[in-house]
Parts: structure tokens; C-alpha cells; sequence
């Protein structure tokens, strides 16, 4: 596995996670 996978699944994760979760926070 090349770092820069691992970089580029490391920030896709944590992405992914805050768009499922910004409709909910614009909703506050």
C-alpha cells in the first residue's frame, strides 16, 4: 500500500462522515 493511498483514505473517511453529517448540523 502506497502512502498516498493510505493519506487519501485517511482524509476520505473523516470526509465522507461529515457530509453524511452536515445536513443535521445545518439543521441547529
Amino acid at each position: 500500500m502506497h502512502p498516498t493511498a493510505m493519506v487519501h483514505s485517511f482524509i476520505e473517511l473523516p470526509l465522507s462522515i461529515v457530509i453524511q453529517y452536515l445536513p443535521l448540523l445545518n439543521l441547529c
